[in-house]
């Protein structure tokens, strides 16, 4: 019997760690608590390590993180043989609180949370969905299934919890990435629950108004919903059907970053044609975008994916946070600007942002410029997007690996560097992209140059013999 565990998180009291595993079909969540009674135990060394608790003594703690992780997996393989069986553990409100006393002896309980209630509050209902979230000119179906009816394996990063999943009733058959509101994500406490809740149904409102385009990613073909489980202490349950994920097709190609990676290490080069088609793409779809009055806030080549036909996806719509390598540098949050229009010309002047900057729990950038830039300065938004658009395009141009930095720190003004590693990229493509990347936001071109620019570049190669 093979157990993946997945994710491991604590809550924000630092009285606890959460671990998130699977085997086959079935999933549970595990906890560990601080034990100031029994300090030595494995499971109170596992709190105080995972929250780098201060401790008087170094056996009630562990040396390192890989040593902690691997006091987890020993706990919950010993475990899991002996509680899987419980029917109790099948409904989404069951913890498996695992303690082990200083003496080595492990034991562990099936709790039923009551704050399961709470989490359910914190959920938005279907019909919310459609009042709030989807836009009234749209005719969109919602298919909805539950969350007890997924099979979960592999956790692929992400924020919450982005998850590789299928259908328990269906044998084979497509996989799909399960984006959500987990109950462990709950239990960490409403400073880590209430900004992601947010974040998630920001993306989803996001989603399902965007323009349909084939380089965009769909709305959801499955809302993932959950409810009041009848177990021992909730008594009959409720029918609410609860909004706590979407479904997504996953794509095995993963991300356009990976390839470029893979590609590195194989000591090749991507087709040229293949990199045109890439930049007409992502230039196309973001057009449309923003002639639809939305935004990409974090444009990057690991936020497209790429499906069996080598064509782009732009995913993670989340719109709260960007990559300091790939962030326009005006839109670090310490600028405002102006538009002055002389001689028919529209020309945008910055100035420093005299407010405070919040430390909004490690997001970057520390104030976001995009939602008010989307009201008060579309051009300034195009702008910061298409210097973003323009640093993937580097990327892919150059095959650049993904080894900057994300210290979150302001992004540099400076002019783009091409090295060998592009020298068979064309001159006028080099040129375009440099202007993308330009320090002066003024003179970037607007995403319909690009999208034209792109289209007549490749054309010519694509129906070339």
């Amino acid at each position: 019997m093979e157990i993946s565990t997945t994710l491991i998180s604590g809550n924000e009291d630092e009285t606890a760690v959460f671990a998130e595993s699977y085997s086959g079909d079935f999933s549970l969540v595990f906890r560990f608590n601080l034990g100031i009674s029994q300090p030595l135990s494995t499971s109170s060394r596992i709190v105080a390590c995972f929250h780098e608790i201060e401790v008087d003594d170094e056996n009630k703690t562990f040396s390192d993180r890989e040593s902690m992780r691997q006091g987890i997996y020993d706990l919950i393989s010993h475990v899991w043989p002996l509680c899987a069986s419980n029917p109790s553990l099948r409904f989404p409100d069951a913890i498996v609180h695992i303690q082990q006393d200083d003496h080595g002896e492990t034991t562990f309980r099936i709790s039923h949370e009551r704050v399961f209630r709470d989490y359910l509050t914190s959920l938005l209902p279907i019909s919310s969905i459609k009042d709030s979230l989807i836009p009234p000119a749209r005719t969109t179906e919602l298919h909805c299934i539950s969350l007890e009816s997924l099979r979960f394996s592999d956790k692929l990063g992400g924020r919450g919890g982005t998850t590789l999943t299928r259908l328990k009733d269906q044998k084979a058959g497509g996989a799909y990435v399960y984006k959500g509101l987990s109950f462990r994500l709950f239990l960490e406490g409403n400073t880590v629950y209430k900004p992601e809740r947010d974040i998630f149904y920001r993306e989803l409102g996001v989603v399902y108004s965007l323009p349909s385009h084939p380089n965009i990613l769909c709305a959801p073909p499955f809302l993932v919903i959950t409810g009041l489980p009848r177990s021992v202490n909730h008594g009959i349950a409720e029918k609410v059907d609860l909004v706590c994920g979407t479904l997504y097709p996953y794509l095995e190609r993963q991300s356009l970053q990976e390839v470029i990676s893979r590609s590195n290490e194989n000591h090749s080069s991507l087709p040229l044609a293949t990199k045109a088609k890439w930049a007409c793409q992502i230039s196309s779809a973001m057009a449309i975008v923003h002639s639809s009055g939305q935004y990409h806030m974090d444009l990057k080549p690991s936020n497209m994916l790429l499906n069996n036909e080598d064509d782009v996806i732009i995913i993670d719509w989340e719109q709260c946070g960007a990559s300091p390598f790939f962030l326009a540098p005006e839109a670090d949050g310490s600028w405002d600007v102006d538009v002055f229009i002389n001689a028919e010309k529209e020309r945008m002047v910055y100035r420093k942002f005299i407010g405070p900057l919040c430390d909004d729990f490690g997001a970057w950038p520390k104030r976001n410029v995009f939602q008010l830039w989307q009201l008060e300065c579309r051009r300034a938004l195009e702008a910061a997007e298409v210097y973003s658009v323009g640093r993937s395009l580097w990327v892919i141009f150059e095959q650049s690996e993904d080894v900057w930095s994300y210290d979150r720190r302001p992004p540099e003004a400076k002019e783009v560097a091409w090295t060998q590693r592009s020298e068979s990229v064309p001159k006028a493509w080099k040129d375009f992209v440099s202007r993308c990347l330009s320090p002066d936001p003024n003179e970037r071109p607007k995403f319909e140059q690009g999208e034209r620019f792109w289209r007549q570049e490749f054309v010519p190669i694509a129906f070339k013999d």
